[in-house]
């Protein structure tokens, strides 16, 4: 496991990254991804105001990866921030607990709940697919946020 330094609004984060999980629950990464999301990009820009920024799962900067349970990395708290503020009013879907960057069970059936409603296949993993089905937590300006599709896919 390594620490990455991973600059943004405010102070420099520090967060966990592993490679993809080993044993008897693991599984190939799908052949449309380019490996392990192994971290978060900040996408946008903070020279000018107003500036629009956007955090998603990446690879060493490319968006086309993939992770599941028991992931630690600060692409799993992109995407747990993705489902706890993005819903999008689907309804009377479960909540996570925490963000915090660790992928249990119940960021397992959060993510499970959101494919069904948006109509991919629940697996409970997140890849290309679940990536463009998602919107993503963004900031504009100083103050405000709101929750937009990743463009750049």
């Amino acid at each position: 496991m390594m620490a990455l330094t991973l600059s943004g609004i405010g102070a420099p984060q520090t967060a966990l990254a592993e490679s993809a999980p080993t044993g008897s629950g693991a599984v190939g990464i799908a052949p449309a991804a380019h490996g392990w999301c192994n971290g978060k990009t900040q996408f946008g820009k903070a020279v000018t105001y107003p500036y629009t920024l956007r955090y998603v799962p990446t690879i060493n900067g490319d968006r086309n990866c993939a992770m599941w349970e028991p992931a630690r990395s600060s692409g799993v708290e992109a995407m747990q921030a993705a489902l706890q503020f993005c819903r999008g009013g689907e309804g009377n879907l479960p909540i996570l607990d925490s963000i915090d960057g660790i992928w249990g069970p119940n960021t397992t059936s959060v993510l499970r709940a959101i494919q069904r409603f948006k109509h991919i296949p629940a697996d409970g993993q997140y890849g290309p697919q679940t990536h463009n089905a998602l919107s993503y937590f963004t900031w504009e300006g100083p103050a405000y946020t709101w929750c937009a599709f990743d463009p750049n896919v």
